[in-house]
C-alpha cells in the first residue's frame, strides 16, 4: 500500500532542526491512513534496538540490528577505554555491523561528549535514509520518518551551554545528597 497523501503532508526533518511535530502529533496523522498491525508497529517503533519486536528483513529490524552492532562498538570502545570486561555489557544477539566500529572510532576522537554524540546520532540519521532509500511512499518510509523524528526531538533545545547548566545541576543534586547521607550517618 502507498501512502502517498499522508508522506507527502508531512514536514521536512533535518537532525538539528525543529518540525514542531511531535511523535503524538505524527501518530494522528498515521491514525487516518494507517490501522492493525501496522500502526502498532508505530507506536512501538523508537530509538532502542528493540531485536525482538520487529521482523530482520523490515526496516525497523534492520535499524534495530544496526544500532545493536552501533551500541556494542560503544560498550567495547568505553570498557577498553575504563579497564572494565566489556562481555556483560553486551548484547549477545547481535550482529557485526561493518562501519559502525569506524563510527565509533571517528567519535572518540573528539573530546566533547556532546560533539560525540553529534557524530553518533548524524551516522544514525544516515543510516536510517540509507534503509530508507527506494522506499518511497511505503510503510518502510513512514518508520524510517518515525525514527528521523525522534532523533530530531532528542536534539530539540539542546546547547552547549545547556550541557554546562545541566552538569551544573547534577553535581550540586550529587553534593547535596552526599551531603543528607552524611548528617543521616552522623
Amino acid at each position: 500500500m502507498s501512502y502517498y497523501a499522508l508522506i507527502s503532508s508531512l514536514p521536512m526533518l533535518l537532525l538539528e532542526g525543529n518540525a514542531g511535530f511531535t511523535p503524538e502529533r505524527f501518530l494522528s496523522y498515521c491514525d487516518a491512513y494507517v490501522s492493525g498491525d501496522k500502526l502498532k508497529i508505530l507506536e512501538d517503533l523508537g530509538l532502542d534496538p528493540s531485536l525482538e519486536r520487529f521482523k530482520p528483513n523490515s526496516l525497523p529490524g534492520r535499524y534495530a540490528i544496526w544500532e545493536c552492532a552501533l551500541r556494542n562498538a560503544i560498550v567495547r570502545k568505553r570498557s577498553h577505554k575504563l579497564n572494565v570486561d566489556a562481555a556483560k555489557y553486551l548484547n549477545e544477539d547481535a550482529w557485526t555491523e561493518a562501519d559502525v566500529e569506524r563510527i565509533v572510532a571517528a567519535a572518540w576522537m573528539v573530546s566533547s561528549p556532546l560533539e560525540r554524540e553529534k557524530i553518533l546520532d548524524q551516522a544514525r540519521w544516515e543510516k536510517i535514509e540509507e534503509l530508507e532509500a527506494g522506499q518511497l511512499f511505503s510503510f518502510e518510509q513512514l518508520c524510517a520518518y518515525k525514527l528521523k523524528l525522534l532523533l530530531q526531538l532528542k536534539w530539540v533545545g539542546r546547547s552547549p551551554e545547556q550541557a554546562a547548566q545541566n552538569l551544573d545541576l547534577a553535581t550540586s543534586m550529587v553534593e547535596r545528597s552526599i551531603e543528607l547521607q552524611t548528617k543521616q550517618e552522623n
